[in-house]
């Protein structure tokens, strides 16, 4: 093998060795967001159930004549509340971003 023909397999071999370090790394990388996002789908799963759960609770005290009581006379409507935790279910939905590949 002529010096030449050397001199190209080892650098061939330097670089497919650099390139499956890169890939290495980048399937750890990979590895982590994939452990991330699903903790935060469920992180969402789980603040869009107490929402949901913040919501039936007023339903109920609503209906039992003890809502919108507050301390220091204020009033507080069922719509206010709603809304409150309809808006905090949206932030919790937008600060997920958008789906993977999407």
């Amino acid at each position: 093998m002529s010096r030449r023909l050397r001199a190209e397999l080892g650098a061939a071999r330097a670089a497919r060795a650099a390139a499956e370090e890169r890939a290495t790394g980048l399937a750890a990388a990979l590895e982590e967001r994939a452990v991330e996002a699903k903790r935060l789908a469920g992180d969402l799963a789980a603040a869009h159930q107490v929402v949901e759960a913040g919501k039936a609770m007023l339903r109920s005290f609503q209906a039992a004549g003890s809502a919108g009581k507050l301390p220091g006379g204020a009033k507080l409507t069922f719509p206010d509340l709603t809304g409150a935790l309809d808006d905090a279910a949206a932030a919790a939905a937008a600060a997920e971003g958008p789906p993977p590949g999407g």
